[in-house]
């Protein structure tokens, strides 16, 4: 009889799990049944063994890959062998390691990776149940994104999936909230005027009630202090501009926070300058501009009470003007600028 030659034809092994027991067959062709088989050189990994009949069997108690040669013997006289090189791996269980989702806030871009152990990559992801907030997909890589539309907290379960050739798959439901941001308004402050009392409260959208405020850089103007309320208020002391950035703490879990810069002017206070006028000619044209300080420019200027010889006329923008029709002299003028 011919006898074709001995050939294993296991040439690769499907991975091996950590701590699962394993068993799988080694296979031959030709020779003489039955074979018997062994290990010739190398080291099956820890918790392994390779019976006689060629099954490879036991409860592997490392991970990592093992590189080994088996040897098939048949049962003829004189015996034919064979020899084979395989790798085995041993996988760590497949574990979904995110527990917890970063908060997300309406209309703002969102960004989240979701990580897992073990197992053989690449991952593929799922959502197995419920679903995430509206305006957010989750892609086959992970990758939780996109911007929020609506409000609140969904709980959804994630799955992933490995690629080795028996797939582990595993769970972990996870929370996701939406909130509303936190937003400083308004973002200008009116201005003060030095010696004057000022007041004026911030306010804010978004986040939890109740606020607290505080003052993060910089200093409001002499005199004045930011409440916890979020009052600003008090006298300034001195004309001039500082620059402060104000901290918002809201009451939520988690808290939120939000910062805004503002820049204030303390104000000189108003007043006129100009304390005499030059006389006029009859017939003559005449013009004198009036002046003042403090304040914001431009000044509206009015006649509060008296009148103007004949002739003449204060405009608003503060120049008195005009051809005096008499020669007279008014007294009990008084001008205003606003």
């Amino acid at each position: 009889a011919i006898i074709a030659p001995l050939t294993i034809t296991t040439t690769a092994l499907p991975p091996a799990l950590l701590g699962t027991p394993y068993t799988h067959g080694l296979d031959a062709l030709g020779g003489t049944a039955a074979y018997t088989w062994s290990v010739t050189s190398g080291a099956l990994p820890p918790g392994l063994s390779l019976a006689p009949d060629g099954t490879l069997s036991g409860t592997p108690s490392a991970t990592g890959t093992s590189t080994f040669t088996v040897n098939a013997a048949d049962a003829a006289t004189p015996t034919q062998t064979a020899t084979q090189s395989l790798t085995l791996t041993v996988l760590s269980a497949l574990t979904i390691t995110s527990t917890t989702l970063p908060i997300g806030y309406i209309t703002q871009p969102l960004t989240t990776q979701l990580t897992a152990t073990g197992g053989q990559t690449p991952y593929t992801w799922t959502i197995a149940a419920g679903s995430l907030p509206a305006g957010l997909a989750l892609s086959a890589d992970g990758t939780i994104s996109g911007q929020p539309t609506t409000t609140g907290t969904l709980t959804f379960t994630a799955q992933v999936t490995d690629a080795s050739p028996t797939p582990q798959t595993a769970t972990q439901s996870l929370a996701l909230t939406v909130l509303t941001p936190l937003l400083i308004t308004p973002t200008t402050l009116t201005p003060a005027i030095a010696g004057a009392p000022y007041s004026q409260t911030l306010a804010a959208t978004g986040g939890s009630t109740p606020y607290t405020w505080t003052i993060a850089a910089g200093q409001p103007p002499a005199g004045l202090a930011l409440g916890p309320s979020g009052a600003l208020s008090g006298t300034p002391t001195t004309p001039g501009s500082s620059t402060f950035t104000v901290r918002l703490l809201d009451t939520g879990t988690p808290t939120q926070t939000a910062t805004q810069q503002f820049t204030i002017t303390a104000l000189g206070p108003l007043s006129i300058t100009t304390t005499a006028l030059s006389p006029g000619i009859v017939a003559l044209p005449y013009t004198q501009p009036l002046n003042a300080a403090g304040g914001t420019p431009p000044y509206t200027w009015t006649i509060l009470s008296g009148t103007l010889p004949n002739g003449l006329t204060l405009n608003p923008s503060g120049t008195l003007s005009g051809i005096p029709r008499s020669e007279e002299r008014r007294v009990g003028k008084e001008c205003r600028s606003r």
